[in-house]
């Protein structure tokens, strides 16, 4: 098999995109039985890396033959794309994004579903609020153990696009059937929104695809 340079950009953005394929729930992308390790960049938000790994779990539980490992155990301060550390899913902060967070697949090319190589999730910076040289706004990204629906505001939920984007790198893409809610593949997530669960057609897929 020859390897392509075949990248899928999985963007979760405040409005609509149009699909990139058929079906309700599509998978482009698959990776082979397994594990991957999770690395996240020291520039992103300490108090949000226990969200990140409840992100993981939650994908992790649906389709056991291939996990996401070592979330909150490896740190870097290295920037990679998405095919230059394929033994890690790298975490890492983004500039001129104007996507809440953004998966970049490398893979195969070739009839969906590809086999994926290597993944690289990035996070809007615009969104995070630094204690100095940012200025808070209401839909920034917030993160902790306490954020409900009723305490949220019109912030954004972290753990809520951290699972979707773990949704895109086990191979998922938006849902086509017009869906905005309760379901994690829809294609926004609309500020003071929680939404950290698959629906059932999604647990399936990911199930279907790796046990």
């Amino acid at each position: 098999m020859t390897k392509k340079s075949a990248l899928l950009a999985c963007v979760l953005a405040l409005a609509n995109a149009a699909p990139a394929f058929a079906g309700p729930i599509p998978q482009p992308y698959y990776f082979p039985n397994g594990s991957r390790g999770v690395k996240i960049n020291y520039a992103l938000p300490a108090a949000c890396d226990a969200n990140t790994k409840a992100a993981v779990d939650t994908i992790n539980a649906a389709g056991r033959s291939f996990q996401l490992t070592g979330t909150t155990q490896n740190y870097t301060s290295t920037y990679y794309s998405a095919t230059e550390d394929p033994d890690f899913i790298n975490i890492q902060d983004g500039s001129s994004m104007s996507a809440i967070m953004r998966t970049i697949i490398y893979g195969y090319s070739g009839p969906a579903p590809a086999q994926a190589i290597d993944a690289t999730v990035y996070v809007n910076t615009d969104r995070i609020y630094y204690d100095t040289g940012d200025t808070a706004q209401s839909t920034d990204l917030i993160c902790g153990s306490s954020i409900t629906s009723s305490n949220i505001g019109q912030h954004i939920d972290w753990q809520s696009a951290m699972t979707h984007e773990m949704g895109h790198v086990k191979g998922m893409d938006h849902r086509t059937d017009g869906s905005t809610g309760p379901c994690l593949m829809t294609t926004y997530l609309n500020p003071g929104q929680i939404k950290r669960s698959l629906c059932s057609d999604e647990r399936a897929l990911l199930v279907g695809f790796y046990g």
